[in-house]
């Protein structure tokens, strides 16, 4: 296994413009293209890394002259997670990449796919002739990263560009969050071009006999297997436009553009949200519309704001979020009943995973990146905006948020700059509450033990 020297500052990748060529038929896919490099860090490189998946096999690099350049490629696992295997691939430069300075890297490059199950359950990913995907939770195409986990995570803070090009088979549709500008046909072939709107973290691929079902007044567009199509015109497009409008009723404009697209992916391959757009499994597509209720939830983090690097990992500005506003669009629609049912949830999965392991339980929120347990954050962390909801009632709270998310659109955010833009609406003094719930345990006594929302209220008024 690779050790690596130290945590230190790597370059990152601006663009991607890729031409990939899928067979599903044959379980394969090459790709061909140019990745743009920039050195953002204060050290000349004289050698880059870049990591593909471990049965992905690098056929050629060349630079910017067309020269070919050295390489090697070796299958490593991470330093943290010995399952976790990745080609890891060193590129020797002709002349050293100074600070400030670009380079545009020609690869190509070709094999198969067979997912992370070991260490991630819901990457299956695979080129398949019922379904195939291509996205960067399985390596897909490359990312700037050392082979730990940590160093991967940090990767997908970095943003690009993109412009790609998907060649399948006719039969098959391709689906992207980016825009589309064209297909061509040729032969047996269709070409897909997909471009990013803006600079974004992540772009998927998936290639499948999808049926397409638009909304062109709200530019809405759904990519659902056939048999799906009925529920996806009757019901899901249905869904989806009602919680677009209470959220931003609720909290401001859609922020990331004018389009979105909701790709349907095989059952347990993850429901995911990236820019614009969201993966979701079958089941999201269910004729029982009460079924759906996740749906709200990953229409939810089109209002996500970006948290710092240092507390991203708590996965509080994304998952908690997206959490209550899941709750709050089942009390719109199902009423109240429904909503408390689904925080009782909530707090019912969080006693579960401190039953499981301790942790849980004596970790503060703001400490959930530490030791890698931000699936809190889908549990508890909606009850800390369940009660500041109960402390400020819906008016202010409602207009606190819109003001936090407004304010903080384009930088990044900490647990100290969403109370200050929530203190700034209410003119409440939440440094208790934010002890208790933010920075201290006494919140995992609240929810392991029988105490209603009434005390919990009551509770962050007391002062130590």
């Amino acid at each position: 296994m690779l050790i690596l020297q130290g945590d230190y500052e790597l370059c990152t990748i601006t663009n991607y413009d890729l031409h990939f060529e899928v067979e599903p038929e044959k379980g394969f896919f090459n790709s061909q293209g140019t990745i743009t490099i920039l050195n953002d860090t204060k050290e000349a490189f004289k050698k880059l890394s870049i990591m593909l998946y471990h049965d992905l096999n690098v056929k050629n690099i060349r630079n910017t002259e067309n020269e070919s350049l050295a390489f090697l490629q070796e299958k490593v696992s991470l330093e943290d997670e010995e399952n976790y295997l990745v080609n890891y691939i060193t590129i020797s430069l002709s002349e050293a990449l100074q600070p400030n300075e670009q380079i545009n890297i020609s690869i190509e490059y070709e094999g198969s796919l067979n997912g992370y199950s070991k260490v991630m359950a819901y990457v299956k990913d695979k080129i398949h002739k019922e379904f195939s995907i291509l996205r960067p939770d399985c390596h897909a195409y490359p990312i700037i990263a050392e082979p730990s986990f940590i160093s991967i995570l940090k990767s997908y803070e970095n943003k690009f560009t993109y412009n790609i090009l998907v060649k399948v088979p006719k039969v098959y549709k391709v689906a992207c969050g980016g825009v589309l500008r064209n297909v061509t046909e040729t032969n047996d072939y269709s070409i897909f071009n997909y471009a990013s709107v803006s600079s974004t973290w992540r772009f998927d691929i998936t290639a499948a006999d999808y049926s397409i079902v638009e909304d062109k007044d709200s530019n809405l567009k759904i990519f659902v297997f056939p048999e799906h199509k009925a529920n996806a015109e009757n019901i899901v497009i249905m869904e989806i436009r009602r919680t677009f409008e209470l959220f931003e009723d609720l909290f401001g404009d859609f922020q990331e553009g004018k389009h979105f697209t909701v790709i349907e992916v095989k059952e347990s391959y993850g429901s995911q949200a990236g820019d614009n757009y969201i993966l979701m499994e079958e089941h999201g597509f269910s004729g029982d519309a009460k079924k759906l209720t996740h749906l709200y939830h990953e229409v939810g983090h089109a209002w996500n704001v970006k948290a710092k690097h240092d507390i991203q990992r708590t996965r509080f500005f994304d998952e908690a979020f997206a959490s209550y506003f899941e709750a709050l669009a089942i009390k719109k629609f199902y009423r109240y009943k429904e909503f408390t049912a689904k925080m009782d949830l909530y707090r019912n999965l969080f006693i579960e995973s401190v039953n499981a392991d301790k942790i849980n339980f004596s970790t503060p929120i703001c400490n959930y990146g530490k030791y890698e347990i931000g699936h809190n954050s889908y549990t508890k962390g909606p009850w800390v905006l369940y009660l500041l909801n109960e402390i400020l009632g819906d008016e202010v709270f409602y207009k606190a948020i819109r003001n936090f998310l407004n304010k903080f659109r384009d930088k990044e955010v900490d647990f100290e700059d969403f109370r200050e833009a929530i203190e700034e609406v209410s003119n409440i003094d939440l440094s208790v509450f934010f002890k208790k719930w933010i920075y201290g345990i006494e919140s995992s006594e609240f929810l392991y033990s029988d105490v209603d929302v009434k005390h919990m209220i009551n509770n962050y008024k007391s002062v130590e």
